[in-house]
């Protein structure tokens, strides 16, 4: 068996025995199942490929200078874990040789196949508790937007098994998005609008895990000696230009948004924040006017010392 099929094999028995355990009836699997409960609907998945926002390349950048510091490259392997549909996956694909995304969502990483990617990038579906790797095989993990749902503890725990010495953990969350549009008075309407809707209407639909995105991973700590957090730093905030109907597309990936329409089927709440929003862009607003959006980004780097 050559080396492509031996892995393939192992991250196969890998991929049955992290289904197993989703399946365990344990206590400690729950954060496992609720996030394939909340990832895993066929429409949810296709709306997250659609509008969840990209890593940015200047937060690319900080982590390979990070990386850099210690490892000289040309870098081997990076490992996406909590890919999603791949937007955190396919932006490290020029700076390693391969690159393997890893989610609990079979739908998820069947949206992130099935859009175009890199030859050097594969997914698959796994755990974050249970990385189908070797030991020390691995240049970089990262996760973007993910970490809060793993169990900490023997993620960490995994990381270590398969980072190389001075490998490094990625750790990267965004903060809700802010709307620009016209003059001040106009932007500060519309993102009361959005923060009204997130806050008010699906306050009671968010997992009790959401706080520590709110926060900026303020309570997460890599347990290195050698880390760094980034926080507050806008040079690595994503920013990008989109239609009003985009936003109402990003607003309908929330995991709130899914419960609130599973409890109440009120598939008109967005028609009336995009009316809102409209209304407060004046008679220049439609659904195809151009707005920005800026995700404020935290980026929390470690590494494994060198042994």
């Amino acid at each position: 068996m050559c080396k492509t099929q031996s892995e393939e094999f192992r991250i196969f028995i890998y991929t049955i025995f992290a289904i197993a355990e989703c399946r365990a009836p344990c206590y400690k699997k729950l954060a496992i199942m609720s996030v394939k409960t909340l990832f895993v609907g066929v429409q949810h998945s296709n709306a997250y490929a659609k509008f969840r926002p990209e890593v940015s390349t200047s937060l690319v950048n900080r982590v390979n200078d990070y990386l850099n510091e210690k490892m000289a490259p040309p870098y081997e392997h990076a490992v996406d874990v909590g890919c999603g549909s791949g937007q955190s996956t396919r932006v490290l694909a020029p700076h390693f040789k391969k690159v393997t995304g890893i989610d609990v969502s079979s739908t998820q990483v069947k949206e992130a196949k099935e859009t175009e990617t890199p030859s050097n990038v594969k997914y698959y579906v796994g755990t974050a508790e249970a990385l189908p790797f070797v030991d020390a095989s691995v240049d970089l993990v990262m996760c973007s937007q993910a970490v809060h749902w793993f169990d900490l503890d023997r993620f960490y725990k995994e990381v270590n098994r398969v980072l190389k010495p001075n490998g490094v953990l990625a750790l990267s969350s965004y903060k809700c998005p802010l709307v620009s549009y016209g003059d001040e008075i106009v932007t500060q309407k519309m993102n009361d609008i959005i923060k009204e809707h997130r806050t008010t209407t699906l306050g009671a639909f968010w997992d009790s895990r959401r706080p520590i995105v709110d926060s900026g991973y303020k309570d997460i700590h890599i347990p290195y000696e050698d880390s760094m957090d980034i926080r507050d730093d806008s040079t690595i905030n994503y920013r990008v230009d989109v239609s009003v109907s985009h936003v109402i597309g990003y607003l309908s990936t929330w995991s709130s948004y899914q419960k609130y329409l599973k409890g109440n089927g009120d598939a008109t709440l967005l028609q009336n924040i995009k009316e809102r929003l409209l209304a407060a862009m004046g008679n220049g607003g439609s659904e195809e006017t151009i707005v920005k959006l800026e995700f404020p980004n935290t980026l929390l780097l470690g590494r494994k010392p060198d042994e």
